[in-house]
């Protein structure tokens, strides 16, 4: 079952988007990071946490990689959105 409240029929764009801000927003990581991460401008990186266009696959996977979650948890939207512990 999702960490998120997703409506069922959201796509994996979607999914993503959300997974994605909810996992940088309990990580304590910025749109300046991120967007960093995919080589891609702030502005850029607000449309796809927004869900304003699409992710394209090299930034999803550098992001999985960078959040160290499996890809196909960002495309699902199964992850733990709970603050990392011991920090």
């Amino acid at each position: 079952m999702p960490a998120l409240p997703l409506p069922p029929d959201a796509d994996a764009n979607t999914i993503a988007s959300a997974t994605v801000r909810g996992l940088a927003y309990v990580r304590g990581i910025s749109v300046e990071e991120l967007a960093q991460v995919c080589g891609i401008g702030r502005t850029a990186m607000f449309t796809r946490l927004n869900a304003k266009a699409p992710w394209k696959l090299n930034e999803i996977v550098a992001v999985a990689d960078y959040l160290d979650v499996p890809l196909e948890s960002l495309l699902t939207g199964n992850v733990s959105l709970r603050p990392p512990t011991g920090t």
